[in-house]
């Protein structure tokens, strides 16, 4: 965050910033970052590139592939989380495919994975009101896919504000490219 300066409140919202960790066979890992306000060139790391990017004008119909890091857990009633299970295993809940395809509906349809990355983080932080440190574990699952665009404003609107939960550890960066 410190990358953009001082913001007056909610900073991640007002400048929709996200990133994620990008790993790659061959390629030294590195951060995607996405924001709609400029970095301050003094905070920039050594080596940082900033690219101006416009998001694909997609029509209703059009293939794509995309990428997500999402934080694919189920919340319940009781207060538990759950992750999302794998596609193939059995189970009565929905897999990984049948919850991404609800999580972005009504977006993309069709959807098919092609690739799907799980990561457990650790985190402490401090139980408000409490002396003593929470160790909370997120979970962060990068997907890649395939889809058809099924409504053009919706998936525009979760290009620039994210997907899901758990923005500030990752999740929630959206990037398709259009196919053919």
């Amino acid at each position: 965050m410190s990358l953009f300066g001082e913001f007056p409140d909610q900073p991640r919202a007002h400048a929709k910033i996200l990133f994620r960790y990008e790993q790659a066979d061959g390629i030294p890992p590195s951060f995607l970052v996405q924001s709609a306000v400029e970095p301050l060139a003094e905070k920039l790391p050594g080596g940082a590139k900033v690219k101006r990017f416009e998001h694909p004008d997609l029509a209703e119909g059009q293939p794509i592939v995309f990428r997500l890091a999402v934080n694919a857990i189920v919340r319940h009633s009781d207060g538990t989380v759950t992750p999302v299970p794998f596609d193939g295993e059995e189970t009565a809940e929905a897999t990984m495919s049948e919850w991404l395809a609800k999580k972005l509906s009504p977006a993309l349809v069709e959807l098919s994975l092609l690739n799907h990355r799980r990561e457990l983080l650790r985190d402490y932080v401090e139980k408000s009101g409490h002396d003593k440190r929470a160790r909370r574990v997120i979970q962060v699952d990068t997907v890649d896919g395939v889809a058809r665009v099924s409504n053009p404003a919706k998936l525009r609107e979760m290009l620039e504000d994210g997907v899901g939960r758990a923005r500030s550890y990752g999740c929630g960066l959206l990037t398709v490219k259009p196919v053919g």
